[in-house]
Parts: C-alpha cells; structure tokens; sequence
C-alpha cells in the first residue's frame, strides 16, 4: 500500500518540481527581457521586430519559447493583443499578466511602449529581490527542525559523551 502510494506521488511530484523551475526560470529572465525589448524599441524597432531581436540572441529558455509563440502568432495573422493575452494565459503569472495588461493599455492609449517597458523592467526587478529577501528570511525557519533532530543531539554527545562515560566509571 506504502509502496503503491509512493509510485502514484512521484510523478504528480515530478510534474509540479519541474513546473515550479519552469516559473522560477521565467520570472528570472522576464526582467532581462523586458530591458533588451525596451532598448530595441527605443531604438526604433516595432514590438514583433524587438521580440525577434531579443529571441535570436536569447539561450533556449522557457520564456524565449513563449515568446516566440507569441511572434508566430502575430506572424499567422493574429493581433499582438490576443498572442500576448494567450501568452498570459498559458503561463498564469502575475508578472506576465502585469507585462501583457501594461503594453496593451500603453499601446491603447498611445503612451510610449519603451517607457512602459523600462519602467515594468524596474517593478519586476524590485518584485524579484523581494522574492530573494523573503526567502532568504525564511531559511532560519526551515534550518530550525534539521539543526535540532540532528546538528544539536551530536554535538551534546561529543561535549557531555566524555563527562558521562567518566561518571559512569
């Protein structure tokens, strides 16, 4: 029975370790992504042209896949609106709604995109090392239960192992 549960929690284990390292990937690369298309359309590039810039210099990584599915959208004929909402929708990130609803609203009313762009770059730059100072204030929680089943009970048999074993004798 032990067993059975075991082979049937693995994969569903497996699945969710590799999605939680496809979204860690994502939102690491994401700030980096908006710089270099914020720098390619300040340079007077369209959108499409700067995602194809950035995607030609980019390793293969799970946010260049994604946007290269939003460029192959806007290529059959779809509008940038609806692959970049599709895009959103598939990853499910609060920082990829946040890009997606702020180039659609700066393209709707006409505000600069390349603004746009640098100042989200910032916004997820900040949210990113919020995310780092948060987890890394969590480690003295998460190091607590390991440090007391098993750094603490050796360490008082090596300073009070000599003085019993004296005692005893």
């Amino acid at each position: 029975l032990g067993t059975a549960l075991l082979a049937a929690a693995l994969p569903v284990s497996f699945i969710r370790d590799k999605a939680l390292r496809r979204e860690s990937g994502i939102l690491r690369e994401l700030p980096n992504a908006l710089e270099v298309l914020s720098l390619c359309v300040e340079a007077g590039l369209s959108l499409e042209q700067g995602l194809s810039q950035y995607l030609a210099n980019a390793r293969s990584q799970p946010l260049a896949e994604e946007l290269s599915k939003v460029l192959e959208q806007t290529k059959m004929g779809s509008s940038r609106k609806e692959a970049l909402r599709a895009m959103a929708q598939r990853l499910n990130l609060t920082d990829v709604s946040l890009m997606v609803t702020s180039v659609i609203h700066a393209e709707k009313f006409g505000t600069g995109v390349a603004k746009t762009l640098r100042q989200l770059s910032a916004t997820v730059r900040d949210k990113q090392a919020q995310r780092i100072e948060k987890a890394v204030n969590e480690l003295p929680v998460k190091m607590l239960l390991p440090l007391l089943l098993f750094i603490l009970p050796v360490t008082f048999l090596i300073i009070f192992g000599p003085v019993l074993l004296s005692f005893f004798n």
